[in-house]
């Protein structure tokens, strides 16, 4: 573990500012919803600590995934990952 950090659920509207908000609400699909928007957030939030952090610079390669998935197999190897997604 690099970094944690706790914080309050935002209010999604003030989150993303309210016009925007209810614009991207217009479009059709289940993202919209409590829990996919705060997923969303999460990676916003993610993204800017990596960002600030130096991590984007320090590291060829992220993986994300979900903590709630139990993986049964072990990760492939940074360079197995790059041979599949190919040049960068």
């Amino acid at each position: 573990l690099v970094a944690a950090e706790l914080y309050g659920k935002p209010e999604a509207a003030e989150f993303f500012g309210r016009e925007q908000f209810a614009s991207a609400l217009e479009v059709r699909g289940n993202w919209s919803n409590a829990g996919n928007i705060q997923v969303l957030i999460n990676h916003i939030k993610l993204g800017s600590y990596l960002k600030s952090a130096g991590f984007l610079e320090r590291y060829e390669l992220h993986v994300f995934t979900r903590s709630d998935h139990l993986h049964v197999l072990p990760f492939p190897s940074a360079a197995e990952f790059l041979a599949v997604l190919g040049p960068l």
